[in-house]
C-alpha cells in the first residue's frame, strides 16, 4: 500500500514536470521581447488613445508610423472634429498636419522631448532606465508580461510607464503613461500593430 502510494505521487510529480516543461519561463519571455524590440527597425501601429487629466477624458482614433533612425508620423483619425490633424518628423524637420490641408514645417531638433505614445521611446527609455520592473499577470484568462520604468526626466506629471505585451504573441497591448500619484494620465490601447513594417516613404512627406 505504502509503495502503492509512493508511485503515484511520483507519476503526479512527473507528469507536473513534463507539463511544466513546455511552459515558458518569464525570463525566457523577458529575453524574447528584448529580442524582438531592442533593434525594432520600424512598426505601424493603429491604437485607442486616451489621455486624462483632473477634469476630463478625451479619446482618440491615431496612427502611428516609425523607422529608424529618427523618422516618425502620427495621425488622428478620429474624433471627427481634430480628424487629419497630426505630425511628421523626419531628420531635423518636423511637419504640424492641422486636419484643414495646412501643413507647418519648422526647423527643430525632433524627438528631443520624450514622446509617450510612440513604443520605440519606451524601449529607448526602459533599456537605460535603472529602476525597471517585469512581472507576469497570469490571472483568469490573462497571459501577460508587463514593463515598468520610471522616466529619467522626473516629470511629475509623466513620471512611470508600463507596457503591457502579451507573453504568447510578444504583441504589445497597452502602454501606459501614469503621473507621480500613479493615475493613469495616457493610455495606448494597441488595435494593429505590426513591427519591421514595410513603409511608404511618402508617409513621412
Amino acid at each position: 500500500m505504502k509503495k502503492s502510494i509512493i508511485a503515484t505521487m511520483f507519476a503526479l510529480v512527473l507528469t507536473t514536470s513534463l507539463f511544466g516543461c513546455g511552459e515558458k519561463s518569464q525570463h525566457d519571455i523577458y529575453k524574447e521581447i528584448y529580442k524582438r524590440y531592442s533593434n525594432m527597425e520600424s512598426f505601424y501601429a493603429a491604437a485607442t488613445v486616451t489621455v486624462r487629466s483632473d477634469k476630463s477624458e478625451s479619446v482618440y482614433s491615431v496612427r502611428q508610423f516609425y523607422e529608424q533612425p529618427d523618422k516618425f508620423a502620427f495621425f488622428v483619425d478620429s474624433p471627427e472634429e481634430v480628424a487629419g490633424s497630426g505630425y511628421v518628423a523626419r531628420g531635423g524637420e518636423f511637419k504640424l498636419k492641422s486636419g484643414t490641408g495646412s501643413d507647418f514645417d519648422t526647423k527643430v531638433a525632433f524627438p528631443d522631448s520624450k514622446n509617450y505614445m510612440f513604443l520605440c521611446d519606451f524601449f529607448e527609455e526602459y533599456y537605460k532606465s535603472e529602476e525597471t520592473s517585469v512581472v507576469a499577470d497570469n490571472g483568469i484568462g490573462t497571459d501577460k508580461t508587463v514593463m515598468s520604468c520610471f522616466m529619467s526626466d522626473k516629470n511629475p506629471k509623466r513620471f512611470m510607464q508600463s507596457l503591457t505585451v502579451d507573453s504568447q504573441t510578444y504583441i504589445p497591448l497597452t502602454l501606459t503613461t501614469y503621473d507621480i500619484d500613479k493615475n493613469p494620465v495616457i493610455e495606448v490601447s494597441f488595435n494593429d500593430f505590426k513591427r519591421n513594417a514595410k513603409i511608404d516613404q511618402r508617409i513621412f512627406n
